[in-house]
């Protein structure tokens, strides 16, 4: 009796033991759901969603006033304008965006459609002075008065990935033209400025070039001239959102879950 009464313990004490252990992965496995629930939730939240043209930069209205320069002979027998800069600062959350899109404003003071190249030109701050060169294209064609040019390159395609601050430069040519049009009217194009931008800011000053540049070279030759009627008319889009912050109910259910796992591995290893 004593030995059957023996053995009936021991296997009492089995039993229970493996009700407690299958009650602990029960356990386990509920916070393991719960953690990785969580950690997709999170994960979802980290995606960066593609939307359309969200700007990153805005001053892009109907341009108040307009900045030309006189143009200069180059060596291909073309004629360039001096490039005019003017210094951009991002909406706050957009550093580090990729562009995707941009659209500016030109103006043609010749009295009958002409042709024109205009180059656009993106540069990294260098000391409050365009600096490294992050993007340049031209767009070529007829232009007959004010003229809004939306550039969008896309979905998906990005231009450049911009920095906090940048310079945005504009510069006219007769190069794509047959060099039909003279120097005279490329003198006549002009840069848009407007008030002042309604996504990011713009300091009261802008950059002149000094020499002839190249439309696809960094560190423009030039000054810094105030008294400006506004900020470059521009405007900068991406169409990647910024990643949303994680709720706190997604990362309290993380906590819970990873906290529970936790306790259990303690209690198991003092067992």
């Amino acid at each position: 009796m004593g030995l059957t009464g023996h053995f009936g313990y021991a296997n009492g004490a089995v039993g229970d033991r493996r009700a407690q252990f299958f009650q602990q992965q029960k356990t386990v496995l509920r916070c393991l759901r719960m953690a990785l629930a969580a950690a997709a939730i999170l994960a979802a939240g980290t995606f960066t969603a593609r939307a359309a043209d969200i700007p990153i930069y805005n001053n892009f209205a109907a341009s108040t006033a307009s900045r030309i320069g006189n143009a200069v002979l180059s060596t291909d027998g073309a004629y360039y304008s001096p490039i005019i800069a003017d210094d951009v600062t991002l909406g706050a959350g957009f550093a580090g965006s990729e562009v995707t899109g941009f659209q500016f404003s030109i103006a043609n003071y010749n009295p009958d459609t002409t042709d024109i190249t205009v180059f656009i030109m993106m540069y990294a701050d260098n000391n409050g002075a365009p600096g490294a060169l992050l993007y340049s294209t031209p767009f070529n064609g007829p232009v007959d008065g004010d003229l809004l040019v939306p550039a969008n390159s896309g979905p998906a395609t990005p231009l450049f990935i911009a920095p906090r601050k940048l310079w945005i430069g504009e510069m006219f040519s007769n190069v794509s033209t047959g060099l039909a049009t003279t120097q005279a009217e490329v003198n006549n194009f002009g840069v848009g400025f407007n008030d002042g931008p309604t996504v990011g800011s713009s300091s009261d000053h802008y950059f002149v070039g000094s020499a002839l540049t190249s439309p696809t070279a960094g560190s423009p030759v030039g000054t810094i001239e105030t008294g400006t009627p506004g900020s470059l008319t521009f405007e900068l889009f991406t169409d990647v959102a910024p990643a949303p912050v994680p709720e706190p109910s997604s990362l309290s259910l993380l906590v819970l879950g990873l906290g529970s796992l936790g306790g259990i591995v303690r209690r198991k290893l003092r067992g």
